[in-house]
């Protein structure tokens, strides 16, 4: 069991650089349910096998969070964006301006709007 639980820490620290956020997490979540499966080993080698094995596991979840984390801020600057287009549209929609300039106006918020990221998933609408 010792060698077993060994071979799952070698795994994970393989694993714990990865950017490959969905696909490695899913790795490390299994090779933790695959930990809880090994039987038991003796206290203080277990004890020190079950620290590294969480510290590397802990590593790539906070790499990972700390991405997602940045990813939600640069959505919601996105959102905003939007949004400010959105109200200089309503501000030409009643604008008098001739059809022409309308159209050229409206071509440039589309590009705008169009070149802006992603915006929060519960905000797509």
């Amino acid at each position: 069991n010792l060698e077993k639980k060994q071979q799952l820490v070698n795994k994970a620290k393989e694993l714990a650089d990865s950017t490959d956020w969905k696909k490695t997490g899913d790795k490390l979540i299994a090779l933790q349910k695959e930990w809880k499966k090994v039987g038991t080993v003796p206290h203080k080698q277990g004890e020190l096998l079950w620290k590294e094995f969480l510290d590397t596991c802990n590593k790539f979840f906070e790499a990972r969070n700390k991405q997602n984390a940045g990813s939600r801020s640069e959505e919601h600057a996105n959102l905003d964006k939007k949004r400010n287009i959105i109200a200089q549209l309503k501000e030409l929609v009643v604008a008098e301006i001739t059809d022409n300039d309308f159209q050229k106006k409206l071509k440039d918020f589309a590009k705008q709007y169009s070149a802006i990221g992603h915006v929060p998933f519960k905000e797509k609408d």
